[in-house]
């Protein structure tokens, strides 16, 4: 929450970067699953759901999820 107070909006993984920054170890579902769990609760907001294009190990396009508090 404290990372999304100082963004407008972040997708998950921005969020995850900015969380390895300042804490340290985490593992990336750790993050999703809160995400999830503060939409759940109303403390936090999905903002959008963007596709880009790129050249990923995946594929070539990536769902990026933005929250927001509130």
């Amino acid at each position: 929450m404290k990372i999304l107070n100082h963004k407008e909006k972040l997708h998950g993984y921005e969020i995850y970067v900015h969380y390895l920054n300042i804490f340290g170890k985490a593992h990336i579902r750790s993050i999703y699953y809160n995400l999830k769990k503060g939409v759940d609760l109303k403390e936090i907001t999905l903002v959008d759901v963007k596709k880009e294009k790129g050249d990923y190990s995946w594929g070539s396009e990536a769902e990026k999820v933005y929250y927001s508090v509130g």
